[in-house]
């Protein structure tokens, strides 16, 4: 991504939207429990399959639009995220879910079980397709990252649902081509596309925007429940100058202590 496509909001949004669509396309057609799924993992994060898939991100959705991810249209708050990071910068990341409400139902030695039986896929030829034994794919992505010679190390992540990836993909993408505090990333407005349509948080819409992105073809909605859009949740240490930062997301009350 150019550092310039930044700087024009709708472009930015455009670009971001359909490479979303097309990893969500990827994750329904090739992924699924490893035990029992053949999933080419040096296939799907190697240079030449990604710019293959570059080359079907659409310049406009007045291209013939195909439905490329599922969504079940509700939004649940039974997902929590932690990062524990101690001074020598060893982090856990970590992203537990229930699915909705107490999950299963079932409490076992004080913690509940969750109820994941929807995230299978209906369809036989699915790698995602229910087998006994076989465990669902999930939106979850605990992220830790590393800086260069060991310059930094950051623990991320976020509740979310089938959001979670487009939250923390648009903070790490601040946090990469701007210069703004981690902070001000988690802070700052976010979108995510579902079918042909693009979800917008309220606290980033503007006529504008709304216009040039219904232009390139897209319908738009404005979200005004900030939970919508997941509760990035994190720490990150310099270690060069032994200093810890939190990260904290007001959506979800997030919140961090460093001791």
């Amino acid at each position: 991504m150019r550092e310039d496509t930044m700087g024009d909001e709708a472009e930015y949004v455009r670009l971001i939207s359909e490479i979303t669509r097309q990893a969500y396309f990827n994750r329904l057609n090739r992924l699924g429990d490893p035990a029992f799924e053949d999933v080419d993992v040096e296939l799907l994060t190697g240079d030449t399959y990604i710019e293959n898939r570059a080359d079907f991100v659409q310049e406009s959705r007045l291209d013939n639009v195909t439905a490329l991810n599922e969504y079940d249209g509700v939004e649940h708050t039974s997902t929590s995220h932690f990062v524990i990071m101690d001074d020598e910068g060893r982090t856990i990341s970590a992203t537990n879910t229930l699915g909705n409400f107490f999950g299963s139902g079932n409490n076992i030695d004080g913690a509940w079980m969750n109820s994941q039986l929807g995230n299978y896929s209906d369809d036989p030829e699915s790698p995602n397709y229910l087998v006994e034994g076989k465990r669902p794919r999930s939106f979850m992505a605990p992220t830790i990252i590393q800086g260069e010679n060991n310059s930094s190390v950051m623990g991320v992540g976020s509740p979310g649902g089938d959001r979670i990836p487009s939250a923390i993909v648009e903070f790490l993408l601040r946090q990469a081509y701007t210069d703004e505090s981690v902070q001000d990333s988690v802070n700052h407005g976010r979108f995510h596309p579902q079918i042909d349509t693009i979800h917008i948080e309220e606290r980033m819409a503007n006529d504008q925007l709304i216009e040039d992105l219904e232009n390139y073809g897209y319908q738009t909605e404005v979200e005004t429940v900030a939970t919508y859009f997941g509760n990035i949740t994190g720490l990150v240490r310099n270690n060069e100058e032994e200093t810890m930062e939190g990260i904290s997301d007001a959506r979800r009350a997030g919140s961090y202590d460093i001791n």
